[in-house]
């Protein structure tokens, strides 16, 4: 089970660490699913600064496969991500073909109040020498995931702010 803290050794004896951030969103859980989920569509563009392209391969059933382009730290990183959807739950992410970094994300959605709790859980997995400074890279990822977080809430709340046309 995911924790937000602590070194976990994997079936492969790779170093793996699990970060957990969490946030509240002043939207209903069904929209920000909805929002979350639009993959291959503007909204998914607009609500993370650092996704300028997604692409869908495929899609079947609770499944949706896409070719992403990021941009972080001036350099664009292209890669695939399986998309599993537990409506309007759970999203499982994972990243294609990756055997190290950060290699799945779930991300749970739950009502609460008049809005939703978004928790995204990330699993990083360390070789060579990152593999000994796992914990201490742990910080820096929980420090990235609450930023990436307090993005997506501020934009997924934007897109339900009525535009004033004064």
């Amino acid at each position: 089970m995911p924790c937000s803290r602590g070194l976990i050794v994997t079936q492969e004896y790779k170093p793996s660490v699990w970060i957990e951030a969490s946030i509240h969103v002043d939207a209903p859980r069904d929209d920000v699913f909805d929002i979350l989920t639009e993959y291959g569509g503007e909204v998914r563009l607009r609500i993370n600064p650092s996704l300028k392209v997604q692409k869908v391969l495929e899609r079947r059933d609770n499944e949706v496969l896409c070719e992403n382009e990021w941009e972080r730290d001036g350099k664009r990183i292209r890669q695939q991500r399986r998309y599993r959807l537990y409506p309007k739950e759970r999203i499982e992410e994972e990243v294609v073909g990756v055997d190290h970094g950060m290699v799945h994300v779930t991300t749970t959605l739950e009502p609460e109040d008049d809005g939703t709790r978004l928790t995204v859980a990330s699993e990083y997995h360390f070789r060579g020498l990152w593999g000994l400074v796992a914990k201490l890279a742990a910080n820096k990822l929980r420090e990235e995931d609450e930023r990436l977080l307090e993005i997506l809430k501020e934009r997924i709340e934007a897109e339900f702010e009525e535009v004033d046309e004064t």
